[in-house]
């Protein structure tokens, strides 16, 4: 027997996709395995006692948080004593209201000369600033 029938023989198509999928499964499981090592050898169960240091980093399965009520008060009156006192004035302080009292006698007088006035001369001024 030579080779090359050897070679034929051994290499049908039948035994091409037997020896595909033998190399597929072998890939498939070596990655399994190799992805479930890490997590497989994690221990279920710490054996670990007050004071003592954890071999590795725990995580706990929900999280916490707690709010310290003295603690935010504290930081509450450290932000405000930060602060600075300011003063607002109102829209209508007491010098803008003396300037309203002396505009309102002429107030009619504007409203009635506005009112004869041609409509043409009014849009004038507006078109002319724009």
């Amino acid at each position: 027997m030579r080779l090359s029938d050897l070679k034929a023989r051994l290499l049908t198509p039948y035994t091409r996709r037997l020896f595909k999928v033998f190399i597929l499964l072998m890939t498939s499981g070596l990655s399994f395995t190799i992805l479930w090592l890490p997590i497989a050898s994690r221990p279920l169960i710490y054996t670990l006692s007050p004071g003592d240091v954890a071999p590795q980093d725990i995580e706990a399965p929900y999280s916490l948080s707690y709010i310290s009520e003295v603690l935010t008060e504290q930081a509450r009156l450290e932000a405000e004593q930060k602060t600075y006192d300011i003063e607002m004035k109102s829209s209508l302080s007491d010098e803008r209201s003396e300037e309203f009292e002396l505009f309102n006698p002429v107030l009619p007088d504007l409203k009635s000369i506005r009112k004869y006035q041609p409509k043409n001369r009014k849009t004038e001024g507006y078109i002319s600033v724009h």
